[in-house]
């Protein structure tokens, strides 16, 4: 692929390449979620755990890879946010799945109730360049073993989203923005797209810029890097 321009230019020309990369060079990459539980205070540990591993199991048995629990969970403190309160802000959803790397998230926040039964408040959510899409939250409430079957419904859902294509990208200390099929300029990575077809557009400051067109596919990583 080449950036257009005049060689005779007094700008330089940037230079792009996008791979495809795996665990394996013979194994695909897997598309990435991220599960985030939070409980109330004083509440037993079991409960985060427990969930997490219900969600968790459903995607990885759909071939996704599930970001460790404690990676989501200090990416949500470093936003400053729960998971009900994450999960009902799309910034807050576009921002953590930047941090996390996964543009699947599932939140899931805990709150007791009289006695020995808990409430729960589950939401799934996908990420791409283009904006956030959330399912209906499900509220529940019951004994803590009986919360694995609305967790497990929500995860379910988002098994059956197509997963976005993934970018990586390296841009060694450029400021760099790039823009996918005329949409919004993004300057903060990894992005998310649609699977298919695109068109993109590359800027920088001091170089000229970049277009050309790329096809992704779903659920699968793409390193981009930038000179």
């Amino acid at each position: 692929m080449k950036g257009r321009g005049q060689l005779g230019s007094a700008l330089l020309v940037l230079a792009i390449g996008i791979v495809a990369v795996g665990a394996r060079a013979d194994e695909p990459s897997k598309p990435r979620a991220g599960v985030v539980v939070t409980v109330a205070d004083g509440m037993d540990n079991f409960v985060e755990a427990y969930l997490f591993e219900v969600a968790a199991s459903v995607l990885r048995n759909d071939g996704y890879a599930v970001a460790p629990p404690h990676a989501t969970s200090a990416q949500l403190e470093v936003v400053g946010s729960t998971a009900a309160a994450c999960a009902a802000d799309e910034a807050c959803v576009a921002e953590l799945a930047r941090r996390v790397g996964a543009p699947t998230l599932l939140f899931v926040d805990v709150t007791p109730k009289e006695g020995e039964e808990i409430q729960l408040v589950v939401r799934g959510a996908t990420v791409r360049i283009d904006g956030v899409s959330l399912s209906s939250p499900t509220e529940a409430e019951g004994s803590e073993t009986a919360m694995g079957e609305p967790v497990q419904t929500q995860a379910e859902r988002l098994t059956d989203t197509t997963p976005p294509c993934h970018f990586d990208v390296l841009h060694g200390g450029l400021s760099v923005s790039i823009r996918v099929d005329s949409g919004e300029a993004v300057s903060e990575f990894p992005f998310f797209v649609e699977p298919g077809d695109h068109a993109i557009e590359v800027t920088a400051a001091g170089r000229e810029a970049y277009e050309s067109r790329f096809s992704c596919e779903a659920g699968k990583r793409y390193r981009m890097a930038i000179r």
